[in-house]
């Protein structure tokens, strides 16, 4: 293995020349080019320049993104959690609140049922399940999902 590598290595570099820019152009010469990177051991190369550029490309790319984190703010300072906040949904008219969110954890109807318009309790079941007034509260179908 070793010994037929030297091999090739010896009949690729046979007739180069002694002066440092004639054995630049010697080599970069199309037929010899293409000759070695079509070869076994240009192949070797390929893969081995590929690999580092992969290397490369993915640490720069780490480094990217650990540069630009820095920057970044947390995630709870964006979720506003921590603020305490609270969301209020109304209706069409504006005027009639629904329910509020406080924390995105307790939801409080403020509303009565009969002040709920009849669309959006029909648009609510039909979301959450078209065939609600077709079963007693179990839906077979519905479970097996």
């Amino acid at each position: 293995m070793r010994q037929a590598k030297s091999l090739r290595k010896v009949n690729r570099l046979r007739g180069l020349p002694k002066s440092r820019i004639k054995r630049l152009a010697w080599r970069l010469h199309p037929k010899r080019l293409y000759a070695y990177w079509f070869s076994r051991d240009g192949g070797i190369t390929a893969l081995k320049i590929a690999g580092i550029l992969i290397l490369v490309m993915f640490v720069a790319t780490l480094g990217v993104f650990a540069y630009f984190r820095k920057d970044l703010k947390s995630i709870t300072d964006i979720s506003g959690s921590n603020l305490g906040g609270s969301i209020s949904y109304y209706d069409s008219s504006g005027q009639t609140l629904l329910w509020q969110d406080y924390n995105a954890v307790k939801r409080v109807p403020v509303t009565n049922s009969k002040d709920i318009s009849p669309y959006i309790k029909d648009a609510t079941v039909a979301i959450e399940d078209k065939d609600f007034y077709n079963h007693r509260g179990f839906d077979v179908r519905g479970i097996a999902r």
